[in-house]
Protein backbone atom coordinates (compact mmCIF):
# COMPACT_ATOMS: atom_id res chain seq x y z
CA UNK A 1 0.00 0.00 0.00
CA UNK A 2 0.93 3.50 -0.72
CA UNK A 3 1.60 5.35 3.29
CA UNK A 4 0.71 8.46 1.16
CA UNK A 5 -3.29 8.47 0.63
CA UNK A 6 -4.22 11.96 -0.80
CA UNK A 7 -7.86 11.92 0.15
CA UNK A 8 -6.62 11.20 3.47
CA UNK A 9 -4.15 13.60 3.73
CA UNK A 10 -6.57 16.27 2.28
CA UNK A 11 -9.42 15.05 5.00
CA UNK A 12 -6.74 15.39 7.64
CA UNK A 13 -6.41 19.28 6.87
CA UNK A 14 -10.01 19.66 6.32
CA UNK A 15 -10.49 18.36 9.95
CA UNK A 16 -7.84 21.05 10.97
CA UNK A 17 -9.84 23.56 9.48
CA UNK A 18 -13.01 22.52 11.66
CA UNK A 19 -10.98 22.22 14.61
CA UNK A 20 -9.72 25.85 14.07
CA UNK A 21 -13.02 27.36 12.68
CA UNK A 22 -14.56 26.09 16.61
CA UNK A 23 -11.97 27.76 18.24
CA UNK A 24 -12.17 30.91 16.15
CA UNK A 25 -15.24 31.61 17.94
CA UNK A 26 -13.75 30.67 21.32
CA UNK A 27 -11.27 33.55 21.05
CA UNK A 28 -13.53 36.32 19.56
CA UNK A 29 -15.70 35.30 23.22
CA UNK A 30 -12.83 35.57 25.24
CA UNK A 31 -11.98 38.78 23.39
CA UNK A 32 -15.59 40.07 24.62
CA UNK A 33 -17.01 40.30 21.01
CA UNK A 34 -20.91 38.99 21.47
CA UNK A 35 -20.90 35.97 18.63
CA UNK A 36 -22.92 33.05 18.32
CA UNK A 37 -21.49 29.90 17.23
CA UNK A 38 -23.28 28.00 15.02
CA UNK A 39 -24.00 24.84 15.32
CA UNK A 40 -23.17 23.16 12.56
CA UNK A 41 -18.73 24.31 13.53
CA UNK A 42 -19.49 22.67 16.53
CA UNK A 43 -20.44 19.59 15.36
CA UNK A 44 -18.16 19.68 12.30
CA UNK A 45 -15.31 19.93 15.01
CA UNK A 46 -16.60 17.07 16.65
CA UNK A 47 -15.80 14.99 13.67
CA UNK A 48 -12.28 16.36 12.60
CA UNK A 49 -11.55 15.54 15.88
CA UNK A 50 -12.74 11.87 15.65
CA UNK A 51 -11.24 11.92 11.96
CA UNK A 52 -7.67 12.78 14.01
CA UNK A 53 -8.09 9.69 16.10
CA UNK A 54 -9.24 7.18 13.26
CA UNK A 55 -6.96 7.79 10.90
CA UNK A 56 -3.68 8.02 13.17
CA UNK A 57 -4.97 4.42 13.97
CA UNK A 58 -5.72 3.27 10.76
CA UNK A 59 -2.22 4.32 9.26
CA UNK A 60 -0.56 3.16 12.67
CA UNK A 61 -2.21 -0.42 11.45
CA UNK A 62 -1.42 -0.30 8.48
CA UNK A 63 1.88 0.59 9.15
CA UNK A 64 2.72 -2.55 11.55
CA UNK A 65 0.85 -4.86 8.99
CA UNK A 66 2.82 -3.69 6.10
CA UNK A 67 6.11 -4.16 8.30
CA UNK A 68 5.12 -7.86 9.97
CA UNK A 69 4.51 -8.61 5.98
CA UNK A 70 7.19 -7.50 4.41
CA UNK A 71 9.74 -8.21 6.74
CA UNK A 72 8.43 -11.10 9.19
CA UNK A 73 9.14 -9.18 12.61
CA UNK A 74 7.69 -5.69 13.92
CA UNK A 75 10.31 -3.45 16.00
CA UNK A 76 8.54 -1.97 18.66
CA UNK A 77 11.44 0.25 19.51
CA UNK A 78 11.94 1.73 16.15
CA UNK A 79 7.96 2.25 15.76
CA UNK A 80 8.09 4.55 19.29
CA UNK A 81 11.14 6.26 17.86
CA UNK A 82 9.77 6.97 14.87
CA UNK A 83 6.57 8.51 16.64
CA UNK A 84 8.64 10.51 18.84
CA UNK A 85 10.28 12.48 16.46
CA UNK A 86 7.61 12.52 14.63
CA UNK A 87 5.69 14.19 17.07
CA UNK A 88 7.91 15.66 19.96
CA UNK A 89 10.14 18.56 18.99
CA UNK A 90 7.21 20.60 17.54
CA UNK A 91 5.11 19.71 20.81
CA UNK A 92 8.05 20.51 23.15
CA UNK A 93 8.71 23.57 21.21
CA UNK A 94 5.18 24.94 21.95
CA UNK A 95 4.85 24.24 25.72
CA UNK A 96 7.98 26.43 26.14
CA UNK A 97 6.91 28.83 23.73
CA UNK A 98 3.74 28.99 25.45
CA UNK A 99 5.24 28.87 29.37
CA UNK A 100 8.23 30.99 28.77
CA UNK A 101 6.62 33.64 25.89
CA UNK A 102 2.86 33.47 26.16
CA UNK A 103 2.26 33.66 29.29
CA UNK A 104 4.67 36.29 30.25
CA UNK A 105 3.57 38.66 27.60
CA UNK A 106 0.08 40.69 28.13
CA UNK A 107 -0.49 40.64 24.53
CA UNK A 108 -1.46 37.14 24.57
CA UNK A 109 -4.02 38.17 27.58
CA UNK A 110 -7.42 37.56 26.86
CA UNK A 111 -10.64 39.74 28.41
CA UNK A 112 -12.71 36.65 29.36
CA UNK A 113 -9.73 35.04 31.19
CA UNK A 114 -8.24 36.91 33.95
CA UNK A 115 -4.01 37.03 34.22
CA UNK A 116 -4.72 35.09 37.09
CA UNK A 117 -6.09 32.43 35.30
CA UNK A 118 -2.47 31.87 33.38
CA UNK A 119 -0.22 31.66 36.00
CA UNK A 120 -2.39 29.11 37.79
CA UNK A 121 -1.34 26.68 35.09
CA UNK A 122 2.30 26.75 35.71
CA UNK A 123 2.48 24.05 38.32
CA UNK A 124 0.66 21.97 36.13
CA UNK A 125 3.31 22.71 33.00
CA UNK A 126 4.81 18.81 33.85
CA UNK A 127 2.11 17.43 32.65
CA UNK A 128 2.74 18.81 29.52
CA UNK A 129 6.60 18.49 29.39
CA UNK A 130 5.93 14.39 30.36
CA UNK A 131 3.84 13.94 27.53
CA UNK A 132 0.46 13.36 29.97
CA UNK A 133 -1.38 16.44 28.60
CA UNK A 134 -4.75 14.98 29.23
CA UNK A 135 -3.96 14.54 33.05
CA UNK A 136 -4.18 18.56 33.01
CA UNK A 137 -7.74 18.31 32.34
CA UNK A 138 -8.57 16.47 35.57
CA UNK A 139 -6.69 18.40 38.22
CA UNK A 140 -5.95 21.93 37.28
CA UNK A 141 -8.08 24.62 34.93
CA UNK A 142 -7.46 24.34 31.25
CA UNK A 143 -4.31 25.89 30.25
CA UNK A 144 -4.74 28.62 27.69
CA UNK A 145 -2.69 27.70 24.66
CA UNK A 146 -2.19 24.38 25.78
CA UNK A 147 -5.32 22.86 26.08
CA UNK A 148 -5.97 21.41 22.97
CA UNK A 149 -2.78 19.26 23.12
CA UNK A 150 -5.05 16.69 25.31
CA UNK A 151 -5.31 15.20 21.85
CA UNK A 152 -1.52 14.42 21.69
CA UNK A 153 -1.85 12.76 25.26
CA UNK A 154 -4.19 10.61 23.89
CA UNK A 155 -2.34 10.05 20.74
CA UNK A 156 1.07 9.14 22.80
CA UNK A 157 -1.08 6.25 25.59
CA UNK A 158 -2.34 4.83 22.02
CA UNK A 159 1.32 4.21 20.58
CA UNK A 160 2.41 2.55 23.13
CA UNK A 161 -0.75 0.69 24.04
CA UNK A 162 -1.45 -0.54 20.46
CA UNK A 163 2.50 -1.14 19.76
CA UNK A 164 2.54 -3.34 22.84
CA UNK A 165 -0.61 -4.89 21.69
CA UNK A 166 0.80 -5.62 17.95
CA UNK A 167 4.07 -7.02 19.98
CA UNK A 168 2.81 -9.48 22.13
CA UNK A 169 -0.70 -10.15 20.63
CA UNK A 170 -0.10 -9.64 16.94
CA UNK A 171 -2.62 -12.74 15.77
CA UNK A 172 -4.94 -11.87 18.25
CA UNK A 173 -4.86 -8.03 17.59
CA UNK A 174 -7.96 -7.35 16.03
CA UNK A 175 -9.95 -9.44 18.06
CA UNK A 176 -8.65 -7.69 21.12
CA UNK A 177 -9.48 -3.93 19.52
CA UNK A 178 -13.18 -5.16 18.57
CA UNK A 179 -13.80 -6.66 22.05
CA UNK A 180 -12.77 -3.01 23.15
CA UNK A 181 -15.14 -1.46 20.45
CA UNK A 182 -17.91 -3.43 21.45
CA UNK A 183 -17.44 -2.50 25.58
CA UNK A 184 -16.56 1.04 24.95
CA UNK A 185 -19.88 1.35 22.85
CA UNK A 186 -21.69 -0.59 25.78
CA UNK A 187 -20.51 1.23 28.66
CA UNK A 188 -21.30 4.88 26.80
CA UNK A 189 -24.82 3.37 26.40
CA UNK A 190 -25.48 2.05 29.80
CA UNK A 191 -23.78 5.34 31.38
CA UNK A 192 -26.04 8.05 29.32
CA UNK A 193 -28.60 6.02 29.92
CA UNK A 194 -31.04 7.62 32.15
CA UNK A 195 -31.29 5.59 35.56
CA UNK A 196 -28.75 3.34 34.63
CA UNK A 197 -25.36 4.90 36.09
CA UNK A 198 -23.09 1.72 37.39
CA UNK A 199 -22.25 4.30 40.71
CA UNK A 200 -25.56 3.50 41.65
CA UNK A 201 -25.22 0.03 41.40
CA UNK A 202 -22.33 -0.42 42.88
CA UNK A 203 -19.38 -0.58 40.16
CA UNK A 204 -17.59 2.16 40.87
CA UNK A 205 -14.90 0.70 39.30
CA UNK A 206 -16.09 -0.25 36.27
CA UNK A 207 -17.74 3.27 35.84
CA UNK A 208 -14.44 5.49 36.08
CA UNK A 209 -12.59 2.89 34.30
CA UNK A 210 -15.10 2.88 31.16
CA UNK A 211 -15.14 6.58 31.52
CA UNK A 212 -11.21 6.86 31.37
CA UNK A 213 -11.70 4.76 28.31
CA UNK A 214 -14.48 6.71 26.73
CA UNK A 215 -12.24 9.79 27.63
CA UNK A 216 -9.06 8.00 25.69
CA UNK A 217 -10.99 7.61 23.09
CA UNK A 218 -10.52 3.89 22.68
CA UNK A 219 -13.63 3.44 20.67
CA UNK A 220 -12.51 6.03 17.81
CA UNK A 221 -9.34 4.34 17.79
CA UNK A 222 -10.42 0.80 17.67
CA UNK A 223 -12.51 2.20 14.76
CA UNK A 224 -9.50 3.11 13.00
CA UNK A 225 -8.16 -0.07 13.78
CA UNK A 226 -10.52 -2.27 12.18
CA UNK A 227 -11.17 0.18 9.19
CA UNK A 228 -7.04 -0.87 8.90
CA UNK A 229 -7.79 -4.41 8.55
CA UNK A 230 -11.39 -3.92 6.37
CA UNK A 231 -9.26 -2.00 3.85
CA UNK A 232 -6.76 -4.95 3.88
CA UNK A 233 -9.19 -7.13 2.97
CA UNK A 234 -10.98 -5.63 -0.11
CA UNK A 235 -7.31 -3.70 -1.58
CA UNK A 236 -7.16 -6.49 -4.11
CA UNK A 237 -11.10 -5.95 -4.80
CA UNK A 238 -11.97 -4.15 -8.03
CA UNK A 239 -13.87 -1.15 -7.34
CA UNK A 240 -17.00 -0.42 -9.12
CA UNK A 241 -19.44 2.74 -10.16
CA UNK A 242 -22.23 0.52 -8.15
CA UNK A 243 -20.02 -0.11 -4.98
CA UNK A 244 -19.00 4.20 -4.96
CA UNK A 245 -22.54 4.92 -5.20
CA UNK A 246 -23.18 2.34 -2.62
CA UNK A 247 -20.49 3.59 -0.13
CA UNK A 248 -21.32 7.48 -1.46
CA UNK A 249 -25.17 7.19 -0.38
CA UNK A 250 -24.28 5.18 3.17
CA UNK A 251 -22.08 8.16 4.06
CA UNK A 252 -24.23 11.18 3.12
CA UNK A 253 -27.26 9.00 5.16
CA UNK A 254 -25.24 8.98 8.44
CA UNK A 255 -23.71 12.52 7.79
CA UNK A 256 -26.50 14.17 7.08
CA UNK A 257 -28.51 12.65 9.99
CA UNK A 258 -25.53 13.41 12.28
CA UNK A 259 -25.51 16.74 11.46
CA UNK A 260 -29.60 17.19 12.39
CA UNK A 261 -29.44 14.62 14.91
CA UNK A 262 -28.29 15.12 18.15
CA UNK A 263 -28.14 12.48 20.75
CA UNK A 264 -27.13 12.58 24.35
CA UNK A 265 -26.04 8.60 24.11
CA UNK A 266 -24.86 8.52 20.61
CA UNK A 267 -22.96 11.45 20.62
CA UNK A 268 -20.06 9.96 21.19
CA UNK A 269 -20.31 7.02 19.16
CA UNK A 270 -21.57 8.78 16.22
CA UNK A 271 -18.66 10.65 14.99
CA UNK A 272 -16.91 7.89 14.87
CA UNK A 273 -19.20 5.94 12.25
CA UNK A 274 -19.15 9.26 10.11
CA UNK A 275 -15.71 9.04 9.97
CA UNK A 276 -15.83 5.18 9.64
CA UNK A 277 -17.76 5.20 6.31
CA UNK A 278 -16.18 8.38 4.98
CA UNK A 279 -12.79 6.46 4.87
CA UNK A 280 -13.82 3.50 3.70
CA UNK A 281 -15.11 5.68 0.73
CA UNK A 282 -12.13 7.27 0.24
CA UNK A 283 -10.15 4.48 0.15
CA UNK A 284 -12.28 2.32 -1.56
CA UNK A 285 -12.52 5.34 -4.50
CA UNK A 286 -9.03 6.18 -4.69
CA UNK A 287 -8.78 5.73 -8.48
CA UNK A 288 -11.72 7.99 -9.00
CA UNK A 289 -10.76 10.79 -7.09
CA UNK A 290 -9.43 13.54 -8.87
CA UNK A 291 -7.25 14.66 -5.76
CA UNK A 292 -4.74 12.31 -7.17
CA UNK A 293 -3.71 15.29 -9.97
CA UNK A 294 -2.85 17.10 -7.04
CA UNK A 295 -0.85 14.93 -4.89
CA UNK A 296 1.91 17.35 -4.18
CA UNK A 297 -0.74 19.83 -2.77
CA UNK A 298 -2.69 17.22 -0.70
CA UNK A 299 0.38 16.13 0.67
CA UNK A 300 1.82 19.35 1.44
CA UNK A 301 -1.24 19.94 3.47
CA UNK A 302 -0.95 16.64 5.40
CA UNK A 303 2.37 17.40 6.34
CA UNK A 304 1.66 20.97 7.45
CA UNK A 305 -1.41 20.21 9.67
CA UNK A 306 0.34 19.07 12.56
CA UNK A 307 2.50 21.70 13.12
CA UNK A 308 -0.51 24.08 11.77
CA UNK A 309 -2.77 22.24 14.56
CA UNK A 310 -0.04 22.93 17.22
CA UNK A 311 0.19 26.14 17.04
CA UNK A 312 -3.23 27.38 16.01
CA UNK A 313 -4.52 28.72 19.32
CA UNK A 314 -1.44 31.51 19.52
CA UNK A 315 -1.57 32.08 15.66
CA UNK A 316 -5.64 32.97 15.61
CA UNK A 317 -5.13 35.04 18.62
CA UNK A 318 -2.69 37.63 16.86
CA UNK A 319 -4.31 37.67 13.98
CA UNK A 320 -7.78 38.42 15.47
CA UNK A 321 -6.17 41.20 17.69
CA UNK A 322 -4.57 42.37 14.80
CA UNK A 323 -7.29 43.02 12.70
CA UNK A 324 -9.10 44.00 15.34
CA UNK A 325 -7.99 47.11 15.20
CA UNK A 326 -9.14 47.58 11.77
CA UNK A 327 -12.30 45.86 11.25
CA UNK A 328 -15.59 45.42 13.63
CA UNK A 329 -15.69 41.91 14.32
CA UNK A 330 -19.21 41.81 15.54
CA UNK A 331 -20.05 42.13 11.75
CA UNK A 332 -20.92 38.65 10.07
CA UNK A 333 -18.81 39.90 7.01
CA UNK A 334 -15.82 40.67 8.58
CA UNK A 335 -15.97 37.38 11.05
CA UNK A 336 -15.74 35.62 7.89
CA UNK A 337 -12.83 37.21 6.14
CA UNK A 338 -11.18 36.79 9.88
CA UNK A 339 -11.80 33.36 9.57
CA UNK A 340 -10.30 33.19 6.34
CA UNK A 341 -7.26 34.99 7.41
CA UNK A 342 -6.97 32.62 10.28
CA UNK A 343 -6.75 29.84 7.62
CA UNK A 344 -4.43 31.19 5.62
CA UNK A 345 -2.56 32.16 8.59
CA UNK A 346 -2.55 28.97 10.53
CA UNK A 347 -1.77 27.02 7.16
CA UNK A 348 1.70 29.19 6.61
CA UNK A 349 2.53 29.04 10.44
CA UNK A 350 2.44 25.05 9.72
CA UNK A 351 4.47 25.13 6.94
CA UNK A 352 7.09 26.65 9.00
CA UNK A 353 6.70 24.23 11.63
CA UNK A 354 7.21 21.59 9.45
CA UNK A 355 10.20 22.78 7.72
CA UNK A 356 12.10 24.53 10.56
CA UNK A 357 11.24 22.60 13.49
CA UNK A 358 9.83 18.95 12.51
CA UNK A 359 11.91 18.37 9.09
CA UNK A 360 15.67 18.17 10.69
CA UNK A 361 13.87 15.42 13.31
CA UNK A 362 12.20 13.89 10.21
CA UNK A 363 15.70 13.04 8.72
CA UNK A 364 16.67 11.10 12.35
CA UNK A 365 13.38 9.28 11.60
CA UNK A 366 14.43 8.00 8.31
CA UNK A 367 17.58 6.13 10.49
CA UNK A 368 14.71 4.16 12.16
CA UNK A 369 12.02 3.63 8.85
CA UNK A 370 11.86 -0.34 8.14
CA UNK A 371 9.40 0.48 4.98
CA UNK A 372 9.97 3.37 2.34
CA UNK A 373 7.64 6.42 3.04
Amino acid sequence: MNNRVSGLDFLRYLSLLSVIANHFFDVLHNLGYPVVRPAIVERLCELGIAYFFVSSAFLITTLFLEEHKKTGNFSLSKFLARRGLRLLPAYLFLVLLVYFVVYRVPFFYLDQQPEQYFFTTHDSIFNFLFLAPQVNEFFNPSAPYLFHTWTLGMEFQFYLFAGLLFYYFRKRYLLCWSLLLILVVAFIIIHQSPGSNLKTHGFGFLNTLGVYLVYSQVHLFATGVICAFIFKWMAPQKSTTKSMVYALSGFLVVFIDYLAYSSVILNNIWPGAVVFLLMLMVLRSQKYLSLFKYQRITKFLGNISYGAYLFHYIIMVVVIKTLSGFLNLANTGNIILALLAVFIACTIGGAISYNFIEKPFLRIKKRYTVLPE
